[in-house]
C-alpha cells in the first residue's frame, strides 16, 4: 500500500453529489492506526443500565471511538474494492457493538478490529451479489450506495449496484489496476513502475476490466471475490 493516493480529494461543496462525497471519503489520508482503549459493557451490564444495541452503536459512532473509519478506508484501498466507506463503517460499527458486548471485550486490539472490518466487507459483498442474482430492485432508501460507479464511469444509478458487483468480482490483479488508475488516478507508467506488469499488459487488463464492468445489461455469473492474497471474501 502506498502512503496515499495520487488523486488528492478536493474540498467539499454543498452541491457535491453522493458519488463525489464517497470518493472524497475513500481517498482521505489514512493516519497511523492504533487500537483503542474502549471498554464494552457485558450483556448483563447493558440490561441493568437499560442500554440497547442501538445505544452502543450511537456511542461508538459519536466520536468513532474504535477508530474504524480509517481502518475502513485502508481496507478498501488495500483490497481495491468499491464500497461506500460510510456504508461499510456503519456495518462495522454494528458488528463491533454486537460482538464486543457479547464478549464483554476490554480494550479491543488491532487484530480484533481488522476481523470486524473484514467480516463487514464480506457481509456487504455478499448482500450486493445476492440481491443482483435474485434481481431485487434497488431500495430507494439505499439508491446512492453505489454512487461512486456513476461518478467514475457514468453508470446509470439503477445499474450501479450490478456494476459494483462486477468490479468487485474482478480477479485481484486486474481489479488493482482498475482501482489504481480509475479511482486513485495513477498513470499507466506508474502501474508499470509499481510492478503490475509490462505496459501492454497493464493496458490490456484495464480495457478488460472496464469492458467487463460496463456490461450492465448482463447479469454476472456469481464471482469468487478474493483479497490480495487470493483468499476468498465469500
Amino acid at each position: 500500500m502506498t502512503d496515499g493516493p495520487s488523486r488528492a480529494p478536493r474540498p467539499p461543496r454543498d452541491t457535491d453529489p453522493p458519488g463525489v462525497e464517497q470518493l472524497r471519503d475513500l481517498l482521505s489520508p489514512v493516519p497511523s492506526l492504533t487500537a483503542d482503549g474502549y471498554r464494552f459493557r457485558s450483556v448483563d451490564e447493558c440490561v441493568q443500565r437499560g442500554v440497547g444495541p442501538t445505544d452502543v452503536v450511537h456511542e461508538l459512532a459519536e466520536t468513532d471511538a474504535l477508530g474504524l473509519k480509517p481502518r475502513v478506508r485502508r481496507a478498501l484501498r488495500e483490497q481495491c474494492l468499491l464500497i461506500d466507506p460510510t456504508r461499510l463503517w456503519l456495518r462495522a460499527l454494528a458488528r463491533a457493538a454486537y460482538r464486543g458486548t457479547a464478549e464483554a471485550l476490554q480494550r479491543p486490539d488491532a487484530a480484533w478490529l481488522e476481523v470486524v472490518v473484514h467480516d463487514s466487507i464480506r457481509d456487504l459483498l455478499g448482500e450486493d451479489q445476492q440481491e443482483e442474482s435474485q434481481l431485487v430492485p434497488p431500495d430507494p432508501q439505499t439508491q446512492h450506495d453505489h454512487a461512486m460507479l456513476t461518478e467514475l464511469l457514468g453508470i446509470p444509478q439503477n445499474r450501479a449496484r450490478l456494476a459494483a458487483v462486477r468490479f468487485n468480482g474482478l480477479p485481484f490483479a486486474r481489479r488493482r489496476i482498475a482501482f489504481r488508475t480509475v479511482v486513485e488516478g495513477w498513470s499507466l507508467d506508474r502501474c508499470v513502475a509499481e510492478g503490475f506488469g509490462a505496459r501492454e499488459h497493464v493496458e490490456a487488463e484495464l480495457r478488460e476490466a472496464l469492458g467487463h464492468v460496463a456490461r450492465t445489461r448482463e447479469q454476472p455469473i456469481e464471482p469468487r471475490i478474493v483479497d490480495e492474497h487470493g483468499e476468498p471474501f465469500l
